[in-house]
C-alpha cells in the first residue's frame, strides 16, 4: 500500500463520520430532534468497514470490539437519559457523567476482555 493510500482510507472514514454527526447536529437545532437521534443511531464505525483491509481475522477483531463498545454506549446514552430525564440533571453534567460512565465502562472491556485474549 501506498504512503498516499495509507492517508487517505483513514480521511475517508473521517469524512464520513463528520458528515454524519454535523447531519445530526444540523437536524437536531435546526428542524427535529427525533430524526437526528435515529441518524446518529447510524453507526459510524460498521461503514468504516468498507476502509479496513481485507482480512478476515482484522474484520472479526474489530467487529467484536465494535460490538463490546456499541454495548458500552448504549448503557452511557441509558445513563444520560435517566440523569436528564428523571433526576432533573442539567445538559453539562449529564453528558459529562454519562461520558465518564463510558470511559469506565470502556477501559474494562479493554483490560478485562480485550486486553486477556490477545
Amino acid at each position: 500500500m501506498t504512503k498516499l493510500k495509507k492517508i487517505v482510507r483513514p480521511l475517508r472514514a473521517a469524512l464520513l463520520a463528520a458528515l454524519v454527526v454535523g447531519a445530526a447536529v444540523y437536524l437536531a437545532e435546526n428542524n427535529n430532534p427525533i430524526v437526528a437521534g435515529l441518524l446518529v443511531t447510524i453507526p459510524v464505525t460498521l461503514p468504516a468497514i468498507w476502509f479496513i483491509k481485507n482480512d478476515k481475522s482484522a474484520l472479526k477483531d474489530y467487529a467484536w470490539s465494535f460490538m463490546l463498545g456499541f454495548i458500552t454506549y448504549c448503557i452511557a446514552v441509558i445513563i444520560f437519559y435517566c440523569l436528564l430525564a428523571k433526576f432533573n440533571f442539567d445538559k453539562k453534567k449529564a453528558v459529562m457523567t454519562a461520558m465518564g460512565a463510558w470511559l469506565i465502562m470502556i477501559l474494562l472491556v479493554y483490560f478485562i476482555l480485550i486486553k486477556e485474549f490477545m
